[in-house]
């Protein structure tokens, strides 16, 4: 459900404020709604918790997507469906590198090691992300021709 209500307000933010800027608040948002959904689940190890930490979460991470795919977009407008193509594989390999990642962390410690490694990637994909902070493309525009 929240997935549905939070990135129609993402797309006007991005828009307004510029890609780059969103993203530097959503990745600050991801590390601390992933400090807030595991200290949630952390004290009380129920259900209605786990889903409650999932949904603020999901907050930051599908402020992410809607930012990065406007910055990958932007980058050959004409050839936007292969862009996608190619965001989404590798969005979706990082996914499984996460999920391996969260089930060797949970053989290895169980709650605390999970919670572990995730802030640990959110905190290296944010500091990557301000290290590599650059003006945002503009959509590359055809060469134009000289009439001669």
């Amino acid at each position: 459900m929240e997935a549905s209500i939070h990135p129609p307000s993402a797309g006007p933010a991005a828009l307004s404020r510029g890609t780059l800027w969103l993203m530097s608040i959503a990745g600050g948002v991801c590390v601390a709604n992933s400090l807030a959904a595991f200290g949630l689940m952390w004290v009380w190890v129920t259900i209605p918790m786990l889903v409650l930490g999932v949904l603020i979460m999901d907050v930051g991470v599908q402020t992410v997507q809607v930012s990065e795919q406007g910055i990958v977009l932007a980058l050959l407008p004409e050839a936007r469906s292969r862009l996608n193509t190619l965001y989404m594989v590798a969005r979706f390999i990082g996914g499984a590198v996460g999920s391996c990642a969260g089930a060797y962390a949970w053989s290895y410690d169980r709650w605390s090691a999970v919670c572990a490694v995730t802030l640990g990637l959110n905190v290296v994909a944010f500091a990557v992300h301000a290290l590599a902070r650059r003006p945002q493309p503009q959509a590359l525009a055809a060469p134009e021709l000289s009439a001669a």
